[in-house]
Formats: C-alpha cells, sequence, structure tokens
C-alpha cells in the first residue's frame, strides 16, 4: 500500500480512494499479527521498538 500521487486530477482523486478502500483490511491484517505475537515480545499488544524492529513473520529483531 505504498503507493504516493500528488494533485487533484480525478485520476489522482480515484487512487487515493482505491487505497483508502484498503485500509480496513491492512489494520486488521497489523492487528491480528499484534494479537499474535508473544507475551514476552509485544505484552498488552503494545507495540514497542521491539516489535517494531522484527523482520516479518518472524519473532527476532533485525540488525540495527
Amino acid at each position: 500500500m505504498q503507493r504516493y500521487r500528488a494533485g487533484d486530477d480525478e485520476q489522482d482523486i480515484a487512487y487515493a480512494l482505491a487505497d483508502l478502500r484498503k485500509l480496513p483490511t491492512e489494520l486488521r491484517r497489523r492487528a491480528k499479527v499484534l494479537r499474535n505475537l508473544p507475551k514476552d515480545v509485544c505484552p498488552a499488544s503494545k507495540v514497542s521498538a521491539a516489535p517494531a524492529r522484527m523482520k516479518p513473520g518472524s519473532t527476532q529483531e533485525r540488525p540495527a
């Protein structure tokens, strides 16, 4: 969902609307990922620096 547009043409607005329509699905996906993390990694399903540094699909941090 990392698409970028600028402007107020009909195409630009349609592009933005398409991305906004996908947003609820992406937010639900992210919430599910957080809920499924181990409690020692993500207590109370709160995001901190450690979970944010993790590789996608892993419980191990990426190198800094």
